[in-house]
């Protein structure tokens, strides 16, 4: 099964600096998806951090 991850953006800071990933889309080939939050212990967030240690990369997130 394919699965894609894309990284999701957070609000802009009353202060303007740069907006931070605050999540990741994830999207499975069948069309599920699920927005996991960076929360140890998730378990979505656990899988997408063994993916990442597999050397795989998400796509950026959308700047809008």
């Amino acid at each position: 099964m394919s699965i894609h991850y894309k990284l999701q953006l957070g609000l802009t800071p009353p202060d303007g600096s740069e907006r931070k990933a605050i999540a990741v889309l994830k999207t499975e080939e069948n069309g599920n998806q699920w927005s996991i939050p960076f929360v140890d212990g998730n378990r979505m967030y656990e899988e997408y951090k063994v993916w990442l240690s597999e050397g795989n990369t998400p796509e950026p997130a959308d700047n809008n």
